[in-house]
């Protein structure tokens, strides 16, 4: 197995897992019932601004400008990293430290006992990452995965230590890390690309267990929108800064929420991490949030005449007009699409996993059984109207031909491409699948409430790039809400809401279905290019 890695870059995603080596069940490594953080000081307030001059505490992250991501300033050293896996393991036979793979907020290594680590069924990973939201980030991770360890059947590795602290009083390494479980495999996508003799009817197995786990995700439902905590993680001497919610499982709390989408620059202003009563806290939280960043950054910009020739012409033109949007979006549209302003959700909120492509999915070669489910940094309890309808491994068009098309793999090749059209037609096969083995009718997914709220969501992403284009989309939610249409007219603007106009970006290709935590990932990227080693605050 291989665990890590939130990495939206593809061919590093497939690198990554491309090292994975199988490994037994079976360790010489004895696991504690329940994790142990290494972490000794108070934890920060959840919503702390962060100053970018504040190295100590968010040792090794930088921003870059052009393609909005952390990037690493500073690298883990081996050394110590071996001298924490010691102290963890409390033993005295010799470790292999190997570096494994780069993802954008994590680096991996397998850890292996014995001479020349001669132990490989003792293998682990210890995985160290970026402060990207210092100690809550780690802290959730952990408890999601031991949550789901023991109240589903979903399989995701045992976490030995983890510490959810950069700081150096209490981590000699300066990164947060955990060290985990290694689970046999390799990705789906090593079987998914296999010669054409596999046909479609190889993968309904894999397919209806993964419905079968996200059928167990479905049913278990939380009072709140935020995070999966530890108890543990969430007490501290600032107690009344970190607000909490009783989940009904012994052990665990929802706390602030943990979301890719308050990465970046919006660290460093104030905003609001719940726990959310309701969709609209939640939403106009997120909206709130990026307003304040955008205002911090055109108040830069306009008191600097040198800072605007660093910023993209684009986003200087489109800046005024996005903050003047999200005012509106905050003030007059929120609640229009959100209107249920007191009442909680009367099903509760379910815990998602937004992103299982193929690379997330580990699986036996041989038997094409499922060993584990990867990547659950940045899960969160979400309102039920973003789980997404499929997962990401059976994800396209939903017009295909019946008939089985001609596969375009030529003689001697063996990976299925993109741009086969077989591809589509088998996901299409493999949704029914899923569909029966979920017990629900593809009818019961077109939802107008659901889509509207979700094109609220897509919308946003479109602030900046084309605020004309969004702003006429909100003048239709409020026409069509203060009824000055004729009921036929009315019902065009309802279908033009669900429908929306063509997206003007190449991007739109998977915004069908929203991931819950890359809203607005262009706002995050709003730094100088001449500023993009500067530490996030």
């Amino acid at each position: 197995m291989f665990v890590v890695l939130q990495d939206s870059n593809t061919d590093v995603a497939q690198d990554l897992k491309a090292a994975e080596a199988p490994s037994s069940c079976h360790s010489h490594v004895s696991y504690p019932a329940i994790p142990k953080n290494r972490r000794l000081t108070t934890p920060p307030p959840p919503n702390k601004v962060w100053d970018p001059a504040d190295t100590d505490s968010i040792y090794g992250l930088g921003w870059t400008f052009f393609m909005g991501r952390p990037e690493w300033t500073a690298e883990p050293d081996v050394d110590v990293i071996r001298r924490t896996v010691r102290d963890c393991l409390q033993t005295t036979e010799e470790i292999t430290v190997n570096f494994l793979a780069n993802g954008m907020y994590n680096r991996a290594y397998v850890i292996t006992l014995g001479e020349n680590g001669s132990k490989k069924d003792s293998d682990l990973i210890f995985r160290a990452s970026l402060p990207i939201c210092p100690h809550y980030k780690t802290a959730s991770e952990v408890a999601t995965l031991q949550f789901l360890r023991k109240h589903t059947s979903i399989p995701v590795p045992r976490v030995h230590s983890y510490n959810s602290s950069a700081d150096l009083l209490d981590n000699e390494l300066r990164f947060e890390w955990i060290l985990m479980e290694r689970i046999e495999g390799v990705p789906f996508t090593n079987i998914w690309r296999r010669s054409e003799a596999i046909g479609v009817e190889r993968f309904e197995s894999i397919v209806e267990t993964v419905a079968g786990f996200f059928n167990e995700l479905h049913e278990i439902r939380f009072p709140v929108i935020g995070s999966l905590y530890m108890e543990e993680d969430l007490s501290s001497q600032n107690d009344d800064l970190i607000a909490a919610h009783p989940t009904g499982y012994n052990g665990f709390m929802i706390g602030p929420i943990v979301y890719e989408a308050y990465s970046g620059r919006i660290l460093n202003v104030p905003r609001d991490v719940g726990p959310f009563l309701t969709d609209h806290s939640f939403m106009k939280a997120i909206v709130e949030a990026h307003l304040a960043t955008l205002q911090e950054l055109k108040g830069r910009q306009e008191a600097d005449s040198d800072t605007s020739s660093m910023f993209e012409g684009v986003i200087v033109e489109t800046m005024p007009a996005g903050v003047n949007l999200f005012e509106r979006l905050r003030n007059d549209i929120v609640s229009e699409i959100f209107p249920d302003v007191q009442s909680k959700s009367p099903n509760g909120y379910p815990l998602i996993h937004h992103d299982l492509h193929s690379d997330n999915l580990m699986v036996n070669a041989e038997t094409l059984t499922i060993t584990g489910i990867l990547d659950w940094e940045f899960i969160n309890t979400v309102p039920a109207w973003l789980e997404t309808d499929y997962p990401k491994i059976i994800r396209g068009s939903k017009v295909v031909p019946e008939e089985e098309p001609v596969r375009l793999i030529g003689e001697g090749e063996r990976e299925a491409h993109e741009n086969d059209p077989w591809v589509p037609w088998a996901r299409m096969k493999l949704r029914r699948v899923y569909d029966r083995a979920f017990g629900r009718s593809p009818e019961l997914l077109l939802d107008a409430d659901k889509e509207k709220k979700r094109e609220f969501k897509k919308y946003l992403f479109f602030v900046l790039e084309d605020p004309d284009w969004v702003s006429g989309w909100c003048d239709r939610v409020l026409e069509w809400r203060a009824g000055v249409s004729s009921s036929e007219e009315e019902h065009q603007q309802e279908h033009d809401l669900l429908v929306p106009e063509p997206i003007p970006s190449s991007q739109s290709d998977d915004l069908s279905d929203p991931n819950p935590d890359t809203c607005l990932p262009q706002l995050a990227s709003l730094e100088p290019a001449a500023m993009s080693t500067d530490i996030i605050s």
